[in-house]
């Protein structure tokens, strides 16, 4: 297993960025507009996790959402 470790001072958003990748799985994580997103993706499944802080309330929110793919 090799492990591959990347920084990127902006993603393609222009957002810093910084993502650590094995040969089954990536995870990545960015600040885009002051929310902080992390995502894990394997083959098969990804799980983004988003947290945010709220203008109105200064509460923290967070969004979560799933990905599988099933072979047919």
């Amino acid at each position: 297993t090799s492990v591959c470790v990347r920084q990127h001072t902006q993603d393609v958003r222009g957002c810093p960025c910084v993502s650590v990748s094995t040969h089954r799985t990536s995870v990545t994580v960015r600040d885009v507009r002051g929310c902080l997103w992390l995502s894990v993706s394997t083959h098969r499944t990804s799980v983004a996790v988003r947290v945010c802080p709220s203008a109105h309330t200064r509460r923290l929110w967070l969004s979560i959402s799933t990905h599988i793919s099933t072979l047919v």
